[in-house]
């Protein structure tokens, strides 16, 4: 026993791939449930143990930043990443790329911007 408490893993599966946005074809993170543009990317739940699992599908580099998760990672083109991340208290959270790859995802949430929804 390493005396952690038994807090419950929640794996979350997303993938960034080209999405039909009105200015063409644009890079776009897609929740675990195959949505686009919907404002909170995945719920999880409150102090739960959580591993991000991102299959970037595009040719370009990109991040998933969340100061408010403690959460900065490179996600390189074609590969996938897993980081991990403690789930604070309920509440939304704010997470965004980094990497300017479209005007339109960089500038509506859901796409290269969203929450990450805790709840209890």
């Amino acid at each position: 026993s390493s005396g952690q408490a038994n807090t419950p893993t929640t794996v979350v599966h997303v993938t960034i791939e080209n999405v039909k946005t009105p200015e063409g074809s644009e890079p776009a993170y897609v929740g675990p449930t195959g949505t686009v543009g919907a404002k909170s990317l995945f719920p999880v739940k409150a102090h739960a143990d959580v591993s991000v699992v991102v299959v970037n599908k595009d040719s370009g580099p990109h991040t998933f930043s969340s100061p408010s998760l403690g959460v900065d990672v490179s996600i390189a083109a074609g590969a996938t990443v897993t980081f991990h991340f403690q789930a604070p208290g309920s509440g939304s959270y704010k997470w965004y790329c980094e990497v300017p790859c479209g005007p339109w995802v960089m500038s509506h949430v859901g796409y290269m911007k969203g929450k990450v929804t805790v709840v209890s």
